[in-house]
Parts: C-alpha cells; structure tokens; sequence
C-alpha cells in the first residue's frame, strides 16, 4: 500500500513538472513589464523567477500576462510594445498616451485589463446634457413655445408633481383653486375684515390662476421681465383686494403680506415633499 502511495505520488509531481517549466511575460499597472520562469500560480498572486530571485506578483496589478513554453519566445506583453529586455530586468515605462491617441489593446491572455468603475450619476448627466444640447436637437425641438418649454422644465424640477393625463391637471387646478380660495379668505379676515363672504375670495383665486396662467405662458424670461411681472402682480393684487373687500391701505397690505406667507409656506411643503422622495428613491436605487 505505502509502494502505490509512493508510486502516485511521484506520478502526481512527474505531471506537475511540465506545468512549472513555462515563461511568462507580465505587464504591470505601472507599466513595468516582468518576464521570468513560473514557479507558483494561483488565484491571488503569480510567483516569477527573475534572474536569481522570485518576485511575487499581485494579482490586481496585472494588466496583461502572456505564457509561453521553455524553448519557445515568449509574447509580446502589449500590442506594438518590445517586449522585456534579457535577463529579466525592468523594462522602462511607457510614456503616457496622448488624449486624442486611442488606448492600445492589451492581449487576451490569462489576466485581462479591469474596467474601471462608473458611478450611476454620470451616464444620466451625460444623456440630459445631450438632451438639452440645442445644437442635437432637430429644428422643430429648438423653436418650441415657450410654455412647453417651461413644462418640461418643471416636469425635470418635480416628476411627481407634474401630471401626465388631462383629468390630472382638472384635479390639480381643482386643488389650486381650493387653496387660493382659502389662503385669500384667511388674509383677509386677518387684516382685519371679520365679515368677508367666501365669494371674494373665490373671484380672486379666479384672477390668481388666470393671470398665473397666461404669465407662465407669454411672459419671456429675464431679469427685467421678472421684475415687472412682480411689481405688476403685486400691485394688481392690492388693487383687486380694495375694490373687492373696500380694505383700508394697511389693511391691504397686511392682507397681501399674509397671501405671500402662504405661498411660501406651500412652495416650503412642496420642496421638503421633493426631498423626502429623492431621498427614498436613492436608498432604494
């Protein structure tokens, strides 16, 4: 039985002999190349027999590896590249490639070159970029009216508050009236005007969505633009609230204060409702 082990054994080591006795030409991450005599070869590191000496390869700095049987030349460790001085010694590295050369493609040997990772945010912001570039775009795109344009515009800024069919915009010009009904009726009684029926406040709703509207539509963008829409808006809301509900001056003021701090309050909801949904969708991305 000990005779069989032996003989099986030595059997095992006769095999293993052929598979030592080969060369290899490997090319690092730093671009040395080492060529050499294998001694061992595994999953984590690939030892080299250079000259009188073994030197132990990691196997995440390989770039590219080529074997070649004793007696044979060994290959080329890139393509277009000499390959590794006699003697085993260090070739010199590589000078960098230019930005407008292509990179050479490494031989498909044992090791292929790793791919370096991507983040996700970068192939979104590189489609959106070729997406808003006019100058990709076909010339019906570039000449859009400007209230599509605005949309779309706010469809990017808040996708979960934009509708998508038209019932979906009944119901959200339902709400919008609703709210501005009730904001108006609560600055007004604010100010001062304990007696204020609902229906004025109702026809100024009306104006705000109207006017909203046709402004979201026509007025051009700009900074001088902006400002004259403001100053417009402002002084077309305390007029309506005098004829309207006959307010004194610092009633209406007050009553056009507290609408304003309204707005902000609703505009704050809805920027904390965005920032709890994208936070959700990027933990569960």
């Amino acid at each position: 039985m000990r005779r069989l082990l032996s003989l099986g054994l030595l059997a095992w080591l006769c095999a293993c002999l052929p598979a030592q006795e080969r060369l290899v030409t490997v090319t690092l991450d730093d671009g040395r190349v080492v060529s050499g005599r294998v001694m061992a070869l595994d999953l984590g590191s690939l030892q080299i027999q250079v000259g009188d000496r073994v030197e132990a390869v990691s196997a995440l700095r390989i770039q590219s590896c080529v074997f070649a049987k004793v007696g044979e030349p060994a290959g080329e460790a890139a393509v277009g590249e000499p390959g590794p001085e006699p003697g085993g010694a260090p070739a010199e590295p590589p000078p960098a490639a230019s930005a407008t050369v292509p990179p050479k493609v490494a031989p498909q040997g044992l090791l292929r070159q790793r791919a370096l990772p991507q983040t996700l945010e970068d192939p979104a912001e590189l489609r959106l970029a070729e997406a808003l570039d006019p100058a990709t775009q076909p010339h019906d795109l570039r000449n859009r009216p400007l209230w599509r344009q605005r949309l779309e515009d706010l469809d990017q800024a808040y996708p979960w508050l934009c509708p998508t069919a038209p019932i979906q915009w009944v119901s959200l010009g339902s709400l919008l009236f609703v709210l501005l009904s009730l904001f108006v009726h609560a600055s007004v009684r604010i100010a001062g005007l304990h007696q204020a029926g609902i229906g004025g406040s109702m026809l100024m709703a009306i104006w705000y969505l109207a006017a909203g509207l046709l402004q979201f539509c026509l007025v051009p963008s700009g900074d001088l633009a902006l400002l004259a829409t403001l100053v417009g808006n402002a002084a077309l809301a305390c007029f309506w609230l005098r004829q309207i509900y006959g307010l004194t001056r610092s009633a209406t003021v007050v009553a056009f204060v507290v609408q304003i701090g309204f707005l902000a309050l609703a505009l704050g909801v809805v920027q904390f409702a965005d920032s709890v949904l994208r936070s959700v969708r990027a933990g569960h991305a």
